[in-house]
C-alpha cells in the first residue's frame, strides 16, 4: 500500500546542532553526486547518474512527498 508522506514541519527537526531542513534547487548538484553511489539509486527514487533535469525534478518530488514505489525509474 502506497502512502503519501506527512507535510514538512512547520519548525526543522533538530538533534543538537544539527538540522534536518528541506532540499533547495541549490542541492541539485548534491542529487546528481548521490546519484553516483551504486546503493542511493537501488533503494530510492533517485535515477543512476541523473541529469540536472532528472536531479531537479527529484528534488521537487522530495517536496511533493511522492512516495518511491509511484515514481518510475529512469530507463
Amino acid at each position: 500500500m502506497t502512502q503519501q508522506l506527512p507535510p514538512w514541519p512547520g519548525t526543522p527537526p533538530t538533534c543538537g546542532p544539527i538540522i534536518l531542513r528541506k532540499y533547495t534547487e541549490a542541492d541539485t548538484h548534491l542529487a546528481i553526486e548521490m546519484g553516483a553511489d551504486p546503493y542511493i539509486p537501488l533503494i530510492g527514487s533517485l535515477p543512476a547518474f541523473p541529469t540536472a533535469t532528472e536531479a531537479l525534478d527529484w528534488v521537487d518530488r522530495q517536496h511533493a512527498g511522492t512516495p518511491m514505489e509511484s515514481v518510475s525509474p529512469s530507463p
